[in-house]
């Protein structure tokens, strides 16, 4: 307007540079930090939660909307989330359960055998938290990481013990939702290994050796969207991995 009005010659905003919106870089943990991670976890909730985070992959509050009737043999079914937020009215806390994220959300993971221990140990020591409390154990209804009184797991508190155990293993505090990105990161480093070693064993890939390793696996690789596209599915929704060098 002050142009048009002839008030001004032109205006100021053309001579601005616009500040550039950089992403940070996705944090992980790696292979030593892990190894560091899990000589600390204890025998406990927080500890086997946090186990089961870097051992599947999931978000946290999915992990405290899971309940013993999504534990299915050797599988687990992914159908809600719970958070715990802020209540204004009287400065207090509330658990809200609702749908995943996103429609992808709902998924079903397959569990290792030493994720299907860890639930078992979880099974085993709310059974005992019940005789303590008297409370009586839900096999269907209860969620699988609750507290002493039968409450989802507070995703604060989890956490907290997580920066609690990063710090007693030496090894940089980072969020919770690191254990996500870590899992990511060793699914794709294993799987690309895998295909590495396949493309050894049939000699009928062919990729530049003047490539180094991790760019090969991006650009070469023809399975590499379809990589991708089976992440999606199994993470439910998350931002890209990055690849990791495999030594050959």
């Amino acid at each position: 307007m002050a142009v048009k009005r002839k008030k001004i010659k032109e205006k100021p905003v053309y001579d601005c540079t616009l500040p550039q919106n950089t992403k940070p870089e996705i944090a992980f943990l790696t292979e030593p930090e892990q190894t560091a991670l899990l000589s600390v976890i204890p025998n406990t909730t927080h500890g086997r939660a946090i186990q089961f985070l870097l051992g599947t992959g999931m978000r946290v509050s999915e992990l405290c909307g899971l309940k013993w009737s999504d534990f299915q043999s050797d599988e687990i079914h992914v159908e809600r989330v719970n958070m715990t937020i802020q209540d204004w009215r009287d400065d207090g806390y509330i658990n809200v359960e609702t749908l995943p994220k996103t429609t992808r959300g709902k998924r079903i993971i397959p569990l290792t055998k030493t994720l299907i221990t860890l639930l078992n140990q979880q099974s085993l020591a709310q059974k005992q938290e019940c005789l303590k409390t008297g409370r009586k154990f839900d096999d269907k209804d209860g969620y699988i990481f609750a507290n002493a009184l039968g409450n989802p797991a507070n995703r604060n508190n989890i956490a907290r013990a997580f920066r609690s155990l990063c710090k007693n293993a030496g090894i940089e505090s980072r969020g919770i939702h690191t254990l996500r990105h870590t899992f990511a990161t060793n699914w794709v480093r294993h799987l690309l290994s895998w295909l590495f070693a396949f493309e050894r064993y049939i000699h009928h890939m062919s990729l530049p050796s003047s490539t180094p390793p991790s760019r090969r696996s991006r650009q070469k690789l023809p399975k590499t969207q379809q990589v991708k596209g089976k992440m999606w599915r199994y993470f439910g929704n998350t931002r890209v991995v990055r690849f990791v060098p495999v030594q050959r």
